[in-house]
């Protein structure tokens, strides 16, 4: 009888922490180990292929990460400047300037990707 065990790669940080002898990808969540391996098992090379291929895969399955690329994606002037006037309402307009003058600059420049990567740090 063989038993098997599933994890969504979503759940688990790209980066692993290494212990010992064993590398582990652990959960986002509660930094709890999922993925357990032997260091350089069955051989270095075979491993660094697998564990890279996870880091990739679990990257490109990180569903809250905003991705853009070359091409950007749709911004709509008006809304950013509706944003704005929000976050001027509702936040300390001092405590969040560089997000503002980000923003700022978004609504000016709307098709420009490196003006989304401003605003957006978490982009790719």
């Amino acid at each position: 009888m063989s038993k098997s065990l599933s994890v969504v790669l979503s759940v688990l940080d790209a980066e692993p922490v290494i212990s010992g002898s064993m590398i582990a990808f652990v959960s986002q969540v509660n930094r709890e180990p999922l993925v357990e391996l032997f260091l350089d098992r069955p051989d270095k090379e075979t491993f660094d292929a697998f564990v890279s291929k996870l880091r990739q895969r679990i990257s490109e399955e990180d569903f809250g990460r905003l991705r853009v690329r070359e091409k950007g994606v749709a911004v709509n002037p008006e809304r950013v400047r509706e944003s704005i006037d929000m976050l001027k309402t509702y936040a300390d307009p001092v405590e969040i300037a560089s997000l503002l003058s980000a923003l700022e600059q978004l609504k000016a420049k709307p098709d420009d990707v490196q003006c989304l990567e401003k605003t957006c740090p978490c982009i790719q």
